[in-house]
């Protein structure tokens, strides 16, 4: 059975049998894996770690073998250039299904090279005949029409397709696939910190935002001092009102490092700067007494432990995952964000800050239709 209306599954190859039992089989994980983000490495592992819970084992198709070795301990494939290419057809050819996600895979901010990159893998699976599902997909804006044109023409014959928000599953039917709402997988992360530990610190992550005409992320132009200085100025206020110093949280360090360096010179309260690992990211945010944050898993940080944040909305998904909380962790409006705006979003966070333990408990229930997912790419052909 397929999710994006498409009536012709993938059909299994002639040459594998795909008549095992639920949870056996190899599963190979096709994210943005081996990066130096932290946050789409906590994606992977939680991927990684569900599938390992329903019996299967996973294999990572990676831009960093050294990299995904230290941090999932899995077995992989490097992919990140074209003579990569045989390698991976060679792996998947030794794996009984794909599993497409999750993080914002389906977007075309980060620049045009990011759906068929993505896209290409997939097809590559497809090609072989693999069963496939998407798990937790964020689906952002998709300007370009070969973009759109690569959407409906690979994202079909899925097992099921979950995305992380409402937001999300519209902007996918309007691209003609359909999909099951769940959420990011990690918000079901079970190995926090205890949330009662608390710093008196504002944890601050900021990241270079997506230009337009940029190819990728890395190769944008420089930030200018008008950018730095709004958004210093709003750090800072936040900092001030609420009495706190700032603790800068590096997502990326090879990205936000330098960024946060050049932020910390410019306000005047007490700053720490942290580039912490995949086991710590989650704690250098949560144990902050508030959040201010342009990474989207600095959000799920504050999320899991109850903390008071606001999200800049340089990307649809910050303003996405503002509205699936019914704004209790308020988004700042697209663009630079002014000091003044920035303190009042806060006093808004503070004072919705008890609703987040009930939206915690909805989003981890909703979460578990990713493992709905994954199931059904392991149930046997037929067995659906």
């Amino acid at each position: 059975m397929t999710l994006d209306g498409d009536p012709r599954p993938c059909e299994p190859s002639t040459d594998r049998s795909l008549s095992r039992r639920s949870g056996d089989g190899k599963v190979a994980v096709a994210g943005w894996i081996g990066s130096t983000n932290l946050g789409d490495e906590l994606i992977a592992r939680a991927v990684c770690d569900q599938l390992a819970d329903l019996g299967a084992e996973p294999l990572a198709v990676t831009i960093d073998l050294e990299r995904t070795a230290d941090l999932l301990g899995v077995a992989a494939v490097q992919h990140h250039r074209v003579r990569d290419t045989p390698n991976l057809i060679r792996m998947l050819r030794t794996v009984d299904g794909v599993a497409f996600g999750g993080g914002g895979l389906i977007q075309d901010e980060t620049g045009p090279l990011n759906l068929p990159f993505h896209l290409g893998r997939l097809a590559l699976g497809r090609f072989l005949h693999l069963p496939w599902a998407g798990v937790g997909l964020g689906v952002g804006t998709v300007s370009r029409r070969t973009g759109r044109q690569l959407v409906r023409r690979i994202m079909v014959g899925a097992r099921a397709i979950t995305v992380r928000d409402p937001a999300s599953q519209e902007r996918l039917r309007r691209l003609g696939v359909g999909s099951d709402v769940a959420a990011d997988p990690v918000i079901a992360w079970d190995r926090i910190e205890d949330p009662r530990i608390t710093d008196e610190v504002l944890a601050v992550s900021v990241r270079r935002p997506n230009l337009p005409g940029q190819r990728t992320l890395s190769t944008a132009p420089p930030l200018d001092d008008a950018w730095l200085g709004h958004m210093s100025s709003a750090i800072e206020a936040v900092a001030t009102d609420l009495g706190l110093g700032v603790r800068f949280v590096a997502f990326e360090a090879d990205q936000d490092g330098e960024l946060h360096r050049q932020l910390a010179e410019r306000i005047a309260v007490d700053s720490e700067l942290v580039e912490p690992t995949v086991d710590t990211v989650l704690g250098a945010v949560g144990r902050a007494r508030a959040v201010f944050t342009m990474r989207y898993h600095g959000a799920v940080a504050a999320l899991l432990h109850g903390r008071p944040a606001i999200l800049v909305d340089y990307s649809p998904k910050m303003g996405d995952l503002s509205d699936d909380l019914a704004g209790a962790m308020p988004a700042l409006p697209v663009g630079v964000p002014h000091a003044e705006g920035a303190v009042r979003a806060m006093h808004r966070a503070v004072s919705r800050a008890g609703e987040l333990p009930d939206h915690l408990e909805r989003l981890v229930a909703r979460e578990a239709a990713n493992s709905v997912a994954l199931g059904r790419l392991l149930a046997p052909a037929g067995h659906d």
